[in-house]
């Protein structure tokens, strides 16, 4: 059966989720105040994901169990902290594309939920064969860039070239982005010796026994605790290790 993808807000309490027939399983993201801690995987009984058995899970794995009472115990702890809102550095994101209008549309959908402000989204239509890109593109806020010739590299050079933000912030055309995503991303820049930086990603669906195995026994996941690479712990060459995909700090002019 498929296994259902969805998320727990734990600052809100969990409770019973229903109008799951059909999967025998839901693949969870728990997150505490917005922040992604883990996932847990917990059987569906007769349509309905039982908070019960979400607990259950979440006392059954001790790293979990640790880092959520890690973030509870930091949470009380800087309660009374006065936080500064930080200043973001401007940021453009780009997006490569060819031919998937469908998938695109669903893309940009989602990132006119940002919630951080100063930036800017770059298409690049890569050696389209049609006009559909550039037609779709011009419903949204963002800019269109084409670039004839084929192939992603030479797509994300000319965003690259054409995004005005001190920060580069790539992503695919057949991706959800959640709200908090760019806020997240560029937190690790106030380091000024952080040159790129990744983040999770996850499954948007498991319906099939294909996009399952793929997950299984590989996926995009990289785990939820950060990790610093420098070049005496990662080779050029062995970048996948980190993540799929990477954002830069332009340098400078």
């Amino acid at each position: 059966m498929a296994t259902s993808v969805l998320e727990i807000e734990l600052a809100q309490g969990i409770g019973d989720r229903h109008g799951l027939a059909g999967y025998g399983q839901a693949l969870v993201l728990l997150r505490l105040h917005g922040c992604p801690l883990g996932t847990v995987r917990v059987p569906c009984q007769e349509g309905v994901l039982r908070a019960v058995d979400v607990s259950a899970a979440i006392e059954s794995d001790a790293a979990l169990s640790s880092c959520l009472a890690q973030a509870v115990l930091m949470r009380w702890l800087t309660r009374h902290e006065p936080t500064a809102p930080a200043r973001l550095p401007a940021w453009s994101i780009v997006i490569c594309t060819r031919n998937r209008t469908d998938d695109l549309q669903r893309c940009l959908d989602s990132l006119l939920k940002l919630e951080t402000p100063g930036g800017e989204i770059i298409v690049v239509d890569n050696a389209p064969s049609d006009s559909s890109t550039a037609r779709l593109a011009s419903n949204y806020p963002v800019r269109y860039v084409r670039e004839d010739r084929i192939g992603l590299n030479w797509a994300r050079s000319r965003g690259a070239r054409a995004a005005t933000g001190d920060i580069v912030i790539y992503t695919d055309d057949d991706v959800v982005l959640d709200p908090h995503w760019v806020s997240a991303i560029l937190e690790p820049f106030d380091q000024p010796r952080v040159a790129a930086v990744t983040g999770l990603t996850m499954p948007l669906e498991l319906e099939t026994e294909a996009q399952e195995l793929f997950e299984v026994y590989g996926g995009f996941g990289r785990g939820f605790r950060r990790r610093v690479f420098d070049y005496t712990t990662l080779a050029p060459a062995a970048a996948g290790v980190a993540a799929p995909g990477l954002t830069w700090r332009c340098a400078a002019s």
